[in-house]
């Protein structure tokens, strides 16, 4: 992680350095930022992308060249990052947590789902073929779904929302609604019972389509004005429940539902948020290509739930006094009253997640992870930022 640092903090000044004339203005680098020994964004960038080349990582380095720097897609991106940092300063300490997780072994299982998802969509073993129209919808959802009434407010109303509905923050039982819903999730995941329920379950057995057409049902319910929790609830005690044996099972499962409940109600504004969200996202996605990919993860026979359920379990506490949680809120806040500086913010992903740059990008990937040389990628980007090692006097102003 200290590695890291010099690295962040160079990018961070490659932006606030940008005084060249380019296709697309900066308007989120602040004013104050003296010009330091790095040069303009002009200058530091053909170093940078020279630097990527002379270590082999021609494909990562040729979607700089030709898509992120002459769109000034990343120079605006990292000045936005800068807006945000002037505007809602990180909380001390943030990276302390994060790093705790990232160094707990249990989380090996997600990161072997995450490059199971790479080759995916590579087309790599066990895969047969490419698939990179799953990038093609992320790109879309991510620049065309970004509605402030949808993900943002779905996401800042779990990060503000504390239940019991009405109860004070900081007593005791008052939890913040993403706690108050991951520690029931975890606890009905983790069960011996939900493990064998789920093996019984054969996913591997149910047809590609089946299990498309099933996620479309279910996001058409969410996704309809009439929907009302307790309906849902009232359906699973009609059909699920007499099948579960296990009374802990029923038990963890209604603590589950219970926290549901009071967060879909039409006061908090999460259903509504939802409901936005994947109208949009099934919009963009009719073909079912995201969770085309879900279902092709989910039956390879690495898939291990009560794996994944270790590594969520190492992520437990990490924020206690609900520190970064403000923070994010106040972060999405800010994206909420700027629709510019969101699109500014994403506009670097949507950028590669485009096909053209997807299929460039994800494959390197997968061969830096496999030959273990991403030590190699970080040295070499820090030797394109290697004037830019230390912040010049007098600068960043405070």
């Amino acid at each position: 992680m200290t590695r890291l640092k010099p690295l962040l903090v160079a990018g961070l000044l490659a932006a606030s350095t940008s005084c060249g004339a380019g296709p697309r203005a900066a308007p989120y680098v602040p004013s104050g930022y003296a010009e330091t020994e790095c040069g303009n964004f002009e200058d530091l960038a053909p170093a940078l992308i020279k630097s990527l080349h002379s270590g082999g990582f021609d494909k990562i380095a040729e979607v700089f060249r030709t898509e992120l720097v002459p769109s000034g897609a990343l120079r605006t991106a990292v000045a936005a990052v800068l807006r945000l940092a002037k505007d809602a300063p990180p909380p001390d300490g943030l990276l302390t947590p994060i790093g705790k997780v990232i160094d707990n072994p249990s989380v090996e299982p997600v990161v072997t789902l995450a490059l199971a998802a790479l080759k995916y969509l590579a087309g790599r073993l066990p895969a047969t073929k490419t698939h990179y129209e799953v990038t093609t919808v992320l790109s879309k959802l991510l620049g065309e779904c970004s509605d402030p009434k949808g993900p943002l407010t779905l996401v800042e109303v779990l990060l503000k929302t504390h239940v019991p509905l009405g109860c004070t923050p900081g007593d005791d039982g008052c939890k913040l609604g993403t706690i108050a819903l991951f520690r029931p999730l975890r606890d009905l995941l983790s069960d011996p019972a939900t493990r064998e329920l789920l093996s019984a379950l054969r996913i591997e057995a149910i047809p590609e389509e089946s299990f498309v057409v099933l996620m479309n049902q279910l996001f058409t319910i969410l996704k309809s004005p009439s929907f009302s929790f307790t309906d849902v609830r009232a359906v699973l005690q009609a059909n699920v429940y007499p099948l579960i044996e296990a009374a802990s099972l029923k038990t963890k499962l209604d603590a589950l539902l219970d926290v549901l409940d009071e967060l879909t109600r039409p006061e908090v504004g999460l259903q509504s948020s939802l409901r936005e969200t994947l109208t949009c996202a099934t919009a963009k996605d009719p073909n079912g290509d995201v969770n085309r990919m879900i279902y092709a993860l989910v039956v390879q026979p690495e898939f291990q739930v009560s794996e994944l359920v270790s590594a969520v379990n190492a992520t437990d506490d990490i924020d206690p006094d609900e520190k970064v949680a403000k923070w994010l809120a106040k972060v999405i806040g800010i994206l909420k009253a700027d629709r510019a500086l969101n699109d500014a913010l994403i506009g670097v992903v949507v950028k590669m997640l485009q096909e053209r740059n997807a299929a460039k990008v994800i494959p390197s990937l997968l061969d830096i992870s496999a030959s273990g040389a991403l030590a190699d990628l970080q040295r070499l980007l820090e030797r394109g930022f290697s004037k830019c090692s230390r912040l010049p006097k007098g600068a960043p102003p405070t």
